[in-house]
């Protein structure tokens, strides 16, 4: 897959960064708290309204104790 469009990019990382709130059994809220932004935010993130900057996935990535590489990786959560 390649992704050339910055809203494609967006929905693609947002719905990766879903996935994995999902799968550590966090809320939007719990989530956001953990990367000091707010729930809102989280939202937009999830669902491609807005890129989410590098910093953040970065802390994401930590946070959810997952390789910032995953985020670009094109296997579906349900792949995993």
């Amino acid at each position: 897959m390649t992704i050339y469009d910055k809203y494609e990019l967006a929905m693609f990382i947002g719905g990766k960064i879903k996935c994995q709130r999902l799968k550590n059994c966090l809320t939007g809220k719990e989530l956001s708290i953990k990367i000091n932004i707010s729930q809102q935010q989280l939202s937009r993130y999830e669902t491609g309204a807005s890129l989410i900057p590098l910093d953040k996935l970065l802390m994401l990535a930590d946070v959810l104790n997952i390789s910032v590489s995953y985020f670009f990786d094109e296997m579906g959560c349900d792949e995993e």
